[in-house]
């Protein structure tokens, strides 16, 4: 009960849009998880604003990352899912190449791997923001490290790679 101040720094904070319905940030009270009662879930918010540091510099130069995948048997392009990460693990974001996703009510180009236990869903990278490709990708990217991660089914084994 009462008002309370909170300030939270947002380290490596990205504002991608993409949390739910194209959301970056979510708030709910406490209460809301642990009661049905309406007035439980009520919260007011006053004064909020976002100020950037401005620590992460843009890239001084930047490639492009051209990936075709092809099926053993037949050689054509064959879609898979596709990681592509820097040296700190950061995500790279999808470009026009990333194939849209039904997210419940919305489409979006990347999602996040649930992790309810490590064998539902295993990857082979801390950060599980994966996108998906036809088997043709390309994209741009800060001049640097990435490793590469490229996933078909349980019957293949994964594709990783830095370049």
């Amino acid at each position: 009960d009462g008002w309370h101040a909170i300030s939270l720094n947002l380290e490596r904070a990205r504002f991608a849009n993409r949390g739910m319905a194209g959301t970056d940030i979510a708030l709910l009270p406490q209460a809301t998880m642990l009661s049905t009662d309406s007035e439980a879930s009520d919260m007011v918010l006053c004064e909020v604003s976002i100020r950037r540091s401005h620590k992460t510099q843009p890239a001084a130069e930047t490639g492009i990352l051209e990936l075709t995948i092809l099926e053993p048997d037949s050689g054509e392009p064959t879609p898979v899912r596709l990681g592509i990460y820097d040296e700190t693990g950061r995500t790279a974001l999808p470009s026009e190449y990333a194939l849209p996703i039904r997210f419940y009510d919305s489409t979006v180009s990347q999602l996040i791997l649930s992790s309810y236990n490590q064998r539902s869903q295993p990857w082979p990278s801390s950060n599980r923001y994966v996108m998906y490709s036809s088997g043709v990708y390309k994209t741009p990217l800060p001049a640097g490290e990435h490793t590469v991660v490229i996933a078909k089914g349980p019957e293949y084994r994964w594709i990783v790679r830095t370049v």
